[in-house]
């Protein structure tokens, strides 16, 4: 940017601006006096006119950076210039007409809306699309269509190798291709090809002739595989072999009794994205959670993570609403502006396969990974994405899993999200492990750490908070057994309140004075690895010491 002049938004005074949250900030308030504007002199700056929802018109002058148009839910967009990567991406309604050029992965994850572009595109345009249609004059480059899903692709020019790269649904039409991608193959035109080439292209009904048309293979009736968002049941790893040890506690036995007056209240974000709540938990939604503690986390302000976010009832208050936390998972669907604008808070997912380090969380083939993100550089774009498309109004989780957890939590820390949440099958390891690289990025107390689990007794988030999470993402396996009783039943109340309990009788009276100081390793092996004092001993292992 150096060197280039600040961008103008073309308003009853023109104005610079240095930042593409200024750019955005602007054109907001633009929208609500007019509905035509024009930005001029880009400098190629990420994610501007994103998460935009007015049926508005916008012109850009110049080249713009990653993600511009992105959530697109209404407004028309027209780029006098060329567009760097992800341009309209996860997009839904709306169109945006690029003049030049647009590099790789135009249109990924698009679910409506038209993209027109008058130049060429890179690799992966339209991977991984829904709905909608992209219209290229130019050539495309190759892995165009990469698993596509549905919509329409129409390429004016030659396209690349590996076209329509196990697409699942959708055309794609193109002059010529170099080769075609696994489960891709090529049909002959019929009548509603034809009349569709004539209406997006604007060719003549000669040229008609000259393009061939890909779908996806005919389905063998062979069961898909899965990729779940959530892995495997999270074992105990080492807390088993861990004993709650305090050395003392303030408390009397009358103080004891009122634990009911400990405050577990806590908060994720700064700023307008602070996200309250009135305990250290999370609810991981997997689509099996009972109503019972939907209800329970409804009441205490616990956010629910989940893949779907309800629609208000006009009746509701915004306090009374159930604090959602939208999960952009790798396969993105239906995660778009209109969701997210009634979410509480989002949740990225980074790897959802069997990756266990960091290059197999980033590079894996998909759909494991998100197809946006392929860099630790790209986690903290799309981060900053997030927050432009919600002006900074919701926090931000980033779930990470694997082995490599230092490594993975440095890269996420440097996108700065709200919180973080370990899935890994070793969570007393892993968050012994992300504290440490935080503390090394001396971001620690910017970033909260919760741990994802089946943890169901208060003795087990407790140790896990004297380990170092700030908070725990609960999960509720459909197990399929049939509750005979009611205290077989999982209470969130009574979670709570026993670890209100807890507190109480290791004397602390707020969330912060829990340490591992409270816990003890049962023997050689858990105190190598989780760093905790050896039970008998008052210090840790050589190993451990700094």
């Amino acid at each position: 940017m150096v060197g280039n002049p600040a961008p103008i938004v073309m308003t009853d005074d023109d104005t610079s601006f240095d930042t593409p949250h200024e750019i955005n900030a602007a054109i907001r308030e633009s929208l609500k006096q007019t509905r035509a504007l024009k930005i001029t002199d880009m400098a190629g700056m990420n994610s501007i006119a994103v998460g935009l929802r007015e049926v508005a018109k916008i012109t850009v002058e110049g080249t713009a950076g990653d993600y511009f148009g992105a959530f697109n839910g209404g407004a028309t967009l027209r780029l006098l210039g060329d567009a760097g990567r992800y341009a309209g991406d996860s997009m839904s309604g709306g169109v945006i007409r690029i003049e030049g050029n647009a590099d790789y992965g135009v249109g990924t994850y698009l679910m409506g809306g038209t993209i027109n572009i008058e130049g060429n595109t890179s690799v992966a345009t339209g991977q991984r699309m829904y709905d909608g249609v992209i219209t290229i004059k130019g050539n495309a480059g190759s892995l165009t269509g990469l698993a596509m899903k549905d919509g329409l692709i129409f390429i004016g020019g030659k396209c690349g190798s590996m076209v329509g790269h196990n697409m699942e649904g959708g055309v794609i039409y193109a002059r010529a291709f170099k080769s075609l991608g696994e489960n891709a193959m090529e049909l002959p035109l019929n009548k509603v090809d034809k009349s569709r080439l004539i209406e997006y292209l604007e060719i003549d009904e000669l040229e008609i002739d000259e393009f061939k048309k890909v779908v996806a293979k005919v389905d063998d009736g062979a069961p898909e595989e899965g990729f779940p968002v959530i892995l495997q049941d999270t074992p105990e790893g080492y807390l088993e072999k861990v004993t709650l040890s305090p050395s003392f506690s303030v408390y009397t036995k009358e103080e004891l009794r009122s634990h009911e007056e400990l405050d577990l209240s806590t908060k994720v974000g700064s700023g307008l994205g602070v996200l309250k709540m009135k305990a250290p938990f999370l609810i991981y939604d997997a689509g099996s959670t009972s109503f019972s503690v939907l209800k329970e986390a409804e009441a205490l302000k616990v956010p629910i993570a989940s893949s779907t976010i309800p629609k208000p009832d006009e009746d509701d208050d915004d306090e009374t609403k159930t604090h959602r936390l939208l999960r952009i998972s790798p396969e993105r669907n239906g995660t778009d502006i209109e969701v997210i604008s009634r979410a509480k808070g989002m949740e990225l997912i980074l790897g959802s396969g069997s990756g266990y380090y960091l290059g197999g969380e980033l590079i894996s083939s998909a759909p494991e990974r998100p197809l946006d993100i392929n860099t630790p550089l790209d986690i903290r774009n799309f981060i900053e994405l997030l927050r432009e498309i919600t002006v900074s109004s919701l926090p931000v989780f980033v779930t990470v899993s694997g082995e490599n957890i230092y490594d993975l939590v440095m890269a996420v820390a440097k996108g700065k999200p709200d919180g973080i949440i370990l899935k890994s099958q070793l969570p007393t390891t892993a968050v012994t492990v992300a504290s440490e690289a935080l503390e090394d990025l001396d971001k620690r107390d910017q970033i909260m750490l919760f741990v994802l689990g089946m943890f169901d007794n208060e003795v087990d988030v407790y140790k896990m908070l004297a380990m170092g999470a700030d908070g725990v993402a609960l999960v509720f396996p459909d197990t399929g057994t049939k509750i005979t009783e009611e205290k077989d039943a999982f209470s969130l109340d009574r979670l709570v309140n026993g670890l209100k309990v807890l507190m109480a009788y290791c004397g602390h009276r707020e969330l912060a004075d829990i340490t591992n100081d409270d816990l003890r390793a049962l023997n050689y092996s858990t105190a190598a690895i989780t760093g905790l004092k050896l039970i008998g001993y008052d210090q840790k292992l050589p190993i451990w010491r700094r």
